[in-house]
């Protein structure tokens, strides 16, 4: 028996969403850019990831960048995995 998987393409606006909000709460986060407060970010990125998510080239902007996002971070955790083990040391490379 095949396991039927055409009902999750209704579900990319939800996964927009949370990819948008993520990134943007981390970058906020990481770069206090807004201050130190933490609903300020919050805020901030549930707001920008409701704008990406009400426009229809923006969806599928996300959707089309999505998986070389992914292949990215994947790249940088094999380069952060190589360096660690010929350097013996990842903080330094960091």
């Amino acid at each position: 028996m095949a396991l039927d998987l055409s009902g999750i393409g209704t579900l990319i606006p939800v996964f927009g969403f949370l990819l948008v909000f993520t990134v943007v709460f981390a970058l906020l986060a990481k770069t206090k850019a807004l201050g130190e407060q933490r609903w300020v970010h919050v805020f901030v990125s549930f707001v920008v990831a409701i704008i990406t998510v009400a426009s229809a080239n923006a969806i599928e902007y996300v959707k089309t960048i999505t998986p070389w996002f992914a292949a990215f971070v994947v790249s940088i955790l094999f380069i952060s995995l190589l360096v660690g083990v010929l350097r013996q040391d990842i903080e330094g490379f960091f």
